[in-house]
C-alpha cells in the first residue's frame, strides 16, 4: 500500500512541475508580446507594424 501512496505523490509532483513550466512559458510569451514593437492595436493598418513613434 505504501508504494501506491508514494506513486500517487510522485504523480502529483510531476503534474505540479508540468503546470509550473507551462504557466511560466505562457507568462513569458505574454510579457514578450506586450512590449514588442510588432504588436499593435486591433484595427491598425498592416503597414503600421514595427513603426516607432
Amino acid at each position: 500500500m505504501e508504494g501506491a501512496v508514494a506513486g500517487a505523490a510522485c504523480d502529483r509532483q510531476i503534474l505540479r512541475l508540468g503546470l509550473a513550466v507551462a504557466s511560466m512559458a505562457a507568462f513569458s510569451i505574454y510579457l514578450r508580446q506586450r512590449g514588442s514593437p510588432q504588436s499593435k492595436p486591433v484595427g491598425t493598418a498592416h503597414g503600421a507594424t514595427g513603426v516607432e513613434g
